[in-house]
């Protein structure tokens, strides 16, 4: 399977922005976390969420990582509903497994 220009555009543009989610906004979180909660402990993700909810970077941390994550199934599912088109096929693609 072949995969076009725009496909892989798509890919590359969700995949550096998966990178960027988390290099540079991952950590900034965890600044925040380790600032409003010094002495948390890590093992109570119950007593833990309504800090890290609370945090200002919270809202752009969770939009990414959902964001992205749908940007990459919906790039790889366009690229695989165009691939048969793309092959002279006319259905989806088949799998036989040996």
């Amino acid at each position: 399977m072949s995969v076009g220009l725009d496909e892989r555009a798509a890919l590359d543009f969700v995949l550096a922005m998966r990178r960027r989610w988390a290099d540079t906004l991952y950590p900034h979180l965890r600044a925040e976390f380790d600032a409003a909660a010094p002495d948390a402990r890590p093992n109570d993700p119950q007593a833990l969420a309504p800090v890290v909810h609370g945090l200002p970077a919270y809202p752009w941390f969770a939009w990414m990582e959902r964001g992205s994550q749908k940007m990459l199934w919906r790039a790889v599912s366009d690229a695989v509903v165009a691939a048969p088109a793309a092959e002279g096929g006319t259905g989806p693609a088949t799998l036989e497994l040996d």
